[in-house]
């Protein structure tokens, strides 16, 4: 019998409790996995070439959710449960286009659930970019998100929505593809002006950003040129309270000039742990 192939695309170790996993096996199956503590040695955990040989044999049949422990007769790691549950999935769609994961180009990661890809049902050479859980608690950010972006849409604020993301094809929606924005920096106190244009439209349509750190403003071009696109709306709020609205506008400056880094991307390039 051949053995399915397996490939780790997410983990979030803890050093001191379990450990969760998402891995693609066969192409096709999504598995969500917990670990219990001690079974491994931590270095190993997030480096697939070297954990996966230590994994217990996955056991055939349609699950999805799935437990390792020791066991307790051989002392060796197990799966101790294997279960198939119904896995929360982005409910308030609008766009017309849905694609599936297993269906994009990885380029470059910038977030650990956020990816330059390419989409060949959109375009083979366009590169946009994916948004997406990797584990199934993230999936109420990545859902209030999708709400934003309906908000949004034709407002020239943000990043043109481009359509749905799935796992796998007719599965379960898990995040959403966007427009890159190009030759594009992140917001500085020069910048203030048009900042403040950008977030004025936004909070004009009653909406309240959230999270307005300097690198949720992407600034392209100079001068008279300089155009402002807002990203990042998992934090926004649909808000009839001017107070809140007239604190965020004024937290501006302050926040633009913090080069603490908070809210920042940390670049990696594909070949690292997290993939779709």
């Amino acid at each position: 019998m051949r053995v399915p192939k397996v490939e780790m695309l997410a983990a979030s170790v803890d050093e001191n409790d379990e450990s969760d996993y998402r891995f693609l096996v066969g192409d096709t199956s999504f598995k969500y996995i917990t670990i219990d503590h001690g079974l491994y040695p931590t270095e190993d955990m997030t480096f697939a070439p070297v954990f996966l040989p230590q994994l217990p044999t996955f056991p055939p049949g349609d699950w999805n959710t799935g437990h390792i422990s020791r066991n307790p007769q051989t002392k060796l790691p197990f799966f101790s449960n294997t279960s198939i549950e119904s896995l929360p999935s982005i409910q308030e769609t609008w766009h017309d286009t849905y694609i599936s994961c297993t269906d994009l180009n990885m380029l470059t990661s910038l977030r650990s659930n956020v990816w330059k890809v390419t989409a060949p049902q959109l375009s083979p050479t366009t590169t946009i970019v994916a948004k997406f859980a990797r584990f199934l608690w993230e999936t109420p950010y990545f859902a209030s998100e999708t709400a934003a972006y309906a908000w949004l849409k034709d407002s020239g604020i943000g990043p043109r929505f481009l359509g749905h993301l799935t796992e796998g094809k007719n599965g379960r929606v898990i995040g959403f593809l966007l427009e890159h924005i190009s030759l594009a920096r992140f917001a500085g106190l020069d910048d203030l002006e048009a900042c403040q244009k950008a977030l004025g439209k936004l909070h004009g349509l009653g909406i309240l950003h959230g999270d307005v750190n300097r690198y949720n403003f992407l600034v392209q071009g100079e001068g008279e040129e300089k155009s402002v696109t807002m990203i990042d709306f998992e934090a926004a709020q649909r808000v009839n309270d001017l107070d809140a609205l007239q604190a965020e506008y004024k937290s501006l400056s302050e926040k633009l000039a913090d080069e603490s880094g908070l809210g920042g991307v940390q670049v990696m390039e594909i070949g690292e742990i997290d993939s779709l």
